[in-house]
């Protein structure tokens, strides 16, 4: 069973260049949870953004920041609840 999952998404930096948005809602289809609540992680959402986005947000997803609900995240496998607010933040560079 799937459900649909829908997460705000904020961009930063050349993930905001890249996507040409600084925010945007997406859904996407996702496995059906044991919770009541619908969930993904943070792997299955970058999948969705590079199909959304292409190759060039894919290289920045490589090296880019997560957090989800203003908490960075650990790994690609980190739950992600509808309705969460999602950051892409890529690596500060400069000097």
């Amino acid at each position: 069973m799937s459900t649909t999952v829908t997460v705000t998404v904020l961009y930063f930096a050349s993930a905001r260049e890249a996507t040409r948005t600084e925010s945007e809602r997406i859904s996407f289809a996702t496995s059906s949870s044991s919770s009541s609540f619908a969930t993904t992680n943070v792997s299955a959402l970058k999948v969705a953004l590079i199909e959304k986005h292409g190759e060039k947000l894919a290289r920045i997803l490589e090296t880019a920041a997560i957090s989800v609900d203003c908490e960075y995240t650990e790994g690609d496998e980190d739950e992600i609840r509808s309705g969460s607010e999602v950051a892409v933040i890529p690596p500060i560079s400069g000097g």
